[in-house]
């Protein structure tokens, strides 16, 4: 995922004393002021976290309550919240952290926004309220991912110990443009769903008919459609044809999956579904329309049924599963991507789109894998390479691991 960097604006955990959080607590109260509710609602919920330096829950009862009683649902909201909450026990340590993940632009809470500690193996799911409980953390930076569907997804770091709570703001994402183009990704296999089916011929009929060829692995783009209904047609020598109508979506990518068979029997139903938002925005279908790799999609891994993570890459040509006392290291064994001296060289990895030192990529259950793609040698995106390990070695190439958390 492209994750934006995060600001003390939007993340006061790292320091709620700061000039950034004062700077942005005297903006909402001037908007707040000027009779912009919205900003009197955030107002609020930075004075009950606390975010800022200041923590009044009168105060902050009295901002959510004038914004209820002129009509904003998000402050009724806040208000009830904050009627039932109970104070929060602190640790003398500040070793626990919990805090609340909410909308940046009503301060509504967010509820179901995941937020995770990647180093630490740690995953917590806001409740209704936005509360998000993190337990008791090791001392240090921690770098801490939140996402929830419909926003963007925010990356920053929290510091341990501490003694305040932390607040997450989430900003939702724009609406697509209605007659912005959209794109078709898909892949076709032979009959089971498992191995690909090379130079299948798929044609979109219409005004501006398209044509494109599959590659080794089955997979095929084809970008720039009018959005609307659209009829596909598969052909290759030998092998049955297929059709099917689907809908493109304005500015997203469709996915399709379909097997063929060289006679006329009875097939596995043609696949159709939006592609993953999450994949899309952290360039998944980009670099399968231009970047030379394997790819694993959510169909392909429930096909493939993979009992650990590392069983994927074992159907990767030239990728090779090391099994140690710290798990499963990914290697490439091609002599050309080799370190100089015989010895296959590793490929980094990324979940979700963080790098990851000295990790086992089986902590990850294939069934929480939205995507999974492995690329090597010159074939790797510039955008992930020159990255050393902490010993100064280069990696040969990148997985990467997109979770089913951006869905």
């Amino acid at each position: 995922m492209n994750l934006r960097p995060l600001l003390l604006v939007a993340f006061w955990c790292s320091l709620p004393c700061s000039i950034a959080a004062q700077d942005a607590q005297q903006l909402r109260r001037e908007a707040c002021d000027r009779g912009e509710l919205l900003s009197c609602n955030v107002l609020g919920l930075m004075y009950e976290t606390g975010a800022g330096g200041i923590q009044d829950l009168g105060r902050a009862a009295g901002l959510y309550r004038r914004a209820c009683d002129r009509g904003i649902t998000a402050g009724c909201i806040r208000l009830e919240l904050i009627r039932r909450s109970e104070p929060p026990v602190q640790l003398a340590d500040g070793s626990r952290r919990f805090g609340w993940v909410a909308d940046s632009e009503t301060g509504a809470p967010i509820g179901e926004a995941i937020v995770d500690v990647p180093r630490l193996g740690l995953r917590a799911v806001a409740d209704e309220a936005g509360r998000v409980p993190l337990g008791r953390l090791p001392r240090g930076r921690h770098v801490i991912v939140a996402q929830r569907t419909g926003y963007e997804a925010l990356r920053g770091e929290l510091p341990v110990p501490w003694d305040t709570e932390f607040l997450i703001l989430l900003e939702a994402t724009a609406l697509p443009d209605p007659t912005a183009l959209g794109r078709l990704f898909g892949r076709v296999t032979e009959p089971g769903g498992v191995d690909g089916l090379a130079d299948v011929e798929i044609a979109v009929e219409g005004s501006t008919p398209t044509r494109v060829l599959s590659d080794a692995q089955g997979r095929f783009t084809l970008t720039g459609l009018e959005p609307g209904p659209v009829e596909l047609r598969f052909t290759r020598l030998g092998y049955a044809p297929r059709t099917t109508t689907l809908t493109v979506q304005p500015g997203r990518t469709v996915e399709v999956h379909l097997s063929m068979s060289v006679r006329p029997i009875e097939l596995e139903p043609i696949q159709v579904l939006v592609g993953s938002g999450y994949l899309e925005r952290n360039g998944f279908y980009r670099r399968a329309r231009s970047a030379r790799g394997r790819r694993f999609t959510h169909p392909d891994i429930e096909s493939i049924a993979p009992r650990l993570l590392s069983d994927l890459f074992w159907r990767t040509p030239g990728v090779t599963v090391q099994q140690g006392q710290r798990g499963a290291r990914i290697v490439s064994s091609r002599p050309s991507f080799s370190t100089g001296d015989g010895r296959p060289c590793p490929l980094r990895p990324y979940l979700d789109g963080i790098p990851m030192f000295d990790w086992d990529p089986d902590l990850v259950l294939p069934g929480d894998l939205e995507g999974v793609e492995v690329y090597q040698g010159s074939g790797t995106p510039i955008e992930y390479r020159n990255l050393l390990d902490p010993d100064g070695t280069s990696p040969c190439g990148v997985l990467l691991i997109w979770t089913r958390r951006g869905n």
